[in-house]
């Protein structure tokens, strides 16, 4: 597989994952493009045959993320402190979400997520 084939993968299957975090379908992210849901599901499976510069601007626009940075990412390099700072604030709106979630279960419920999100961060210590 040569190298261009390789960084479309990579592109493919970032922008599936930026899509996953935005909570969106394909059929979803389409609409916001004004693309058919095809062209997604091509784009990220690296079936794309003419990946344009286009397209992927749109997607990156439409997941939140400049396309430099998505190009910067699928390349492994690091991202703008932009970036970074969408990525905090997405974070911190979902935690917050979350806790509020919590705040209105029973004790016994909260301790069994309390338990549940600590075995949890025991599994991600250990990688």
């Amino acid at each position: 597989m040569d190298e261009f084939t390789l960084f479309l993968q990579r592109v493919g299957e970032n922008i599936k994952r930026l899509r996953k975090l935005n909570e969106l379908t394909q059929t979803e992210l389409a609409e916001k493009t004004n693309r058919p849901q095809s062209s997604i599901a091509r784009v990220e499976t690296a079936t794309y045959e003419d990946a344009s510069l286009s397209i992927l601007y749109q997607l990156s626009n439409a997941l939140g993320m400049s396309l430099s940075d998505l190009i910067a990412i699928a390349e492994g390099k690091k991202t703008s402190q932009k970036s970074e700072d969408a990525k905090k604030q997405k974070f911190e709106t979902k935690w917050e979400r979350t806790k509020s979630r919590v705040d209105r279960l029973n004790e016994s419920e909260r301790d069994w997520i309390a338990d549940l999100v600590e075995v949890g961060l025991k599994g991600l210590r250990k990688r």
